[in-house]
């Protein structure tokens, strides 16, 4: 698990612009208790950065914000914010199916086309496995039921989009972070 962790938040559609600012100084500290000594002004620590994220209103931006900053630490559970971007992504190919008149493949109802659509997506992108994978293998490891010619031919345009949504929460995400630190000045 150690070799996957490395490349997860590593793709471009993800990267933050305040990636460094919010990540940093989020691990363990030790506590200075002579820190008010000296007149110094109080610097921005952790429970700043943390309240950069607390403070997101958007359900989605949130766990988006949630994901990128603490997803690939290990002993985090990060299964809600992971399901809640899985709804938010699912939400949004529906509405597109059905704009287009897009009907439920053979072997999945078009909800759970979407949901696990949009499982795929974030976990391909979250850990950057597209090349690592075969359109079969992505498919397969995904529980799609589904020749890889038929997904290229009729259902990857839907990825594609889910991956515009991805990089659309993370500047999101990065909009809201921006705002905090400038209202910290």
């Amino acid at each position: 698990m150690v070799i996957i962790n490395r490349r997860f938040g590593t793709s471009q559609r993800l990267k933050l612009t305040n990636g460094d600012w919010i990540r940093n100084g989020m691990g363990a500290k030790v506590v200075n208790l002579n820190a008010s000594y000296g007149g110094k002004v109080p610097s921005v620590n952790w429970e700043d950065r943390s309240a950069a994220v607390a403070l997101i209103r958007s359900p989605q931006v949130k766990a988006m914000a949630c994901l990128l900053v603490w997803g690939s630490d290990a002993a985090w559970n990060r299964t809600e914010h992971f399901n809640e971007v899985v709804n938010h992504l699912s939400k949004l190919m529906l509405e597109r199916c059905k704009r287009d008149g897009r009907k439920a493949p053979s072997n999945h109802s078009i909800e759970e086309m979407a949901r696990l659509m949009a499982r795929m997506t974030l976990h391909f992108e979250l850990y950057q496995l597209w090349t690592v994978y075969t359109v079969e293998g992505q498919l397969f490891f995904s529980g799609i039921d589904m020749l890889a010619g038929t997904f290229n031919q009729s259902w990857s345009g839907y990825k594609n989009k889910m991956l515009d949504d991805l990089q659309d929460l993370t500047a999101l995400v990065d909009a809201e972070i921006s705002g905090y630190r400038f209202n910290l000045n």
